[in-house]
């Protein structure tokens, strides 16, 4: 869980970029007096694609992490 929390703090403006898209999307088909189920279909189309690179790149982030754990312990110090 500590990874997954890591992963989207990494990730923070991203996430707020990609809630400023969509309200963005929300204002101009509003203020076009197009409906509204447009927009949220535009929005959920690029959650969708969103969610499946996250998904490989939260994959990608937590082998590295893993490796690099692994790294951290194999490490020997020695004063000699």
């Amino acid at each position: 869980m500590r990874i997954l929390l890591a992963y989207l703090k990494s990730k923070r403006k991203l996430l707020i970029m990609l809630f400023i898209f969509v309200l963005i999307l929300s204002v101009v088909f509003s203020l076009c007096d197009l409906p509204m189920e447009a927009a949220g279909y535009g929005s959920l189309l690029c959650f969708v694609v969103m969610l499946i690179f996250a998904v490989y790149d939260y994959f990608i982030f937590s082998r590295k992490h893993q490796r690099l754990s692994e790294l951290q312990s194999d490490i020997a110090i020695s004063i000699e």
